[in-house]
């Protein structure tokens, strides 16, 4: 049972560190597309890259937030 709680605190401490390095790379293409000096082709190409970076990180938080869901069952 402890190496379980050992795994799912790993699992958890991983899409952690995943979310919030999406969450940095979304901010990050965020600031690309206040550019108004960009072409409109760039533009729209780092709109679409920061739709799916917000998708995913969606993903991320909900899958952290069972993972710690589980680890709460577990104890």
């Amino acid at each position: 049972m402890k190496s379980r709680i050992i795994e799912l605190q790993e699992k958890a401490n991983q899409l952690l560190q995943m979310a919030q390095d999406m969450d940095k790379r979304i901010d990050m293409l965020k600031s690309w597309t206040e550019l108004t000096y960009m072409p409109k082709w760039y533009i729209e190409q780092k709109e679409n890259q920061l739709d799916c970076c917000q998708r995913g990180s969606k993903r991320l938080w909900s899958a952290y937030l069972q993972v710690l869901t589980q680890i709460k069952l577990e104890l």
